[in-house]
């Protein structure tokens, strides 16, 4: 859908995918998200090839439908997300990669990996350089299996890389991934969780708002639609999802606006204040989510809390948001850091 139509993708925007990602999530969170892993990735690796002759590895996922997903996180990073140790290896021509990522969506079904490295050994920690790297060959292994509380119908589990790749797997310059990450891949990945979780939020919603109408109270013979907290619980779930998507809107618009006349969607350097939206509208969406889901369970009461129930499922799934990385307790410090005038963390050697 993201893929230009010179290449003979659908040449989407990022407001377009915003919009899917979330309908596909009022259905399924798990695919939503593998969607949101696949979609937000092209915007990345179709970005920088603008720059550079199109490689055939790019001309091969649109032309072979290939699944797409990141492979960023590392262990000992946690919540710092800027900061990678693991590094690439120049070979000659080839790169020697060796590194474990700690979660990747679509892991061992992923036909590519877009894979983050530290430029060189000798690199700092935040000079990258990105990799696309084929996730079907020898070199690749899935470490251990899925088994989270919610999220359950993907796979994001660690990923062993352990081989070399040509000159070609390289996406941009070496040392400029950090920037590349930040211009292109931030937007469409903060922005389609947002819209993940936003979908959890209104399925749980959705279904709550039916069973209130449907569950007729023996006594009384009326609905439970008819209880003053009910109605009250159900308008509070509609404003928190309403704001969310209201702010979430705008901010895909102003990106893709962006995009449209030729902008980079984000300047590291000098435009701080749509990073700090960037980053509101993911804490925003998932915090929303939670509420939300959390509401709707006692709404619907005992019935929901069984397994096989759409909120007992979005319940599960909406938790996992607020902790999944940038965690939005990072994000609100990053926030916070700029509001008062604090430097980044990966701009404070040069403040």
């Amino acid at each position: 859908m993201t893929a230009p139509m010179p290449l003979g993708g659908g040449g989407a925007d990022l407001l377009s995918e915003v919009l899917v990602t979330e309908a596909l999530a009022q259905s399924c969170g798990s695919t939503a998200m593998c969607f949101h892993m696949h979609a937000s990735a092209l915007q990345l690796v179709f970005r920088v090839a603008d720059r550079e002759p199109i490689p055939d590895s790019l001309r091969d996922i649109v032309a072979g439908y290939r699944l797409c997903t990141y492979a960023t996180s590392e262990a000992g990073s946690g919540s710092h997300w800027w900061h990678m140790d693991q590094a690439a290896e120049r070979q000659g021509d080839r790169y020697r990669i060796s590194a474990t990522k700690s979660w990747a969506t679509s892991a061992g079904h992923a036909d590519y990996y877009v894979v983050p490295l530290r430029a060189s050994p000798y690199a700092d920690p935040n000079e990258l350089t990105l990799f696309l790297v084929p996730g079907r060959g020898p070199g690749v292994q899935v470490m251990g299996t899925w088994d989270g509380s919610g999220m359950r119908g993907n796979c994001s589990t660690p990923v062993q890389f352990d081989l070399t790749v040509p000159k070609s797997a390289r996406l941009g310059p070496s040392g400029h991934g950090f920037q590349l990450l930040f211009a292109y891949g931030l937007p469409a990945f903060q922005l389609g969780l947002a819209a993940v979780y936003l979908g959890i939020g209104q399925a749980a919603y959705d279904a709550a708002a039916l069973h209130a109408v449907r569950r007729i109270y023996a006594d009384t013979g009326r609905p439970k639609a008819h209880s003053a907290v009910t109605q009250q619980d159900i308008a509070e779930m509609k404003l928190r999802l309403d704001t969310a998507r209201s702010l979430l809107y705008v901010v895909a618009k102003s990106a893709t606006d962006r995009e449209r006349r030729g902008e980079d969607p984000v300047d590291l350097a000098g435009d701080t204040d749509f990073i700090i939206a960037i980053a509101q509208t993911k804490v925003a969406a998932c915090e929303a989510a939670t509420a939300v889901t959390d509401t709707a369970l006692r709404v619907c009461g005992g019935s929901a809390y069984k397994r096989g129930h759409v909120v007992e499922r979005c319940y599960r799934d909406a938790r996992a948001g607020s902790v999944m990385g940038p965690d939005d307790d990072s994000l609100k410090i990053l926030i916070g850091q700029r509001l008062l005038g604090v430097p980044f963390p990966w701009s404070i050697r040069d403040a």
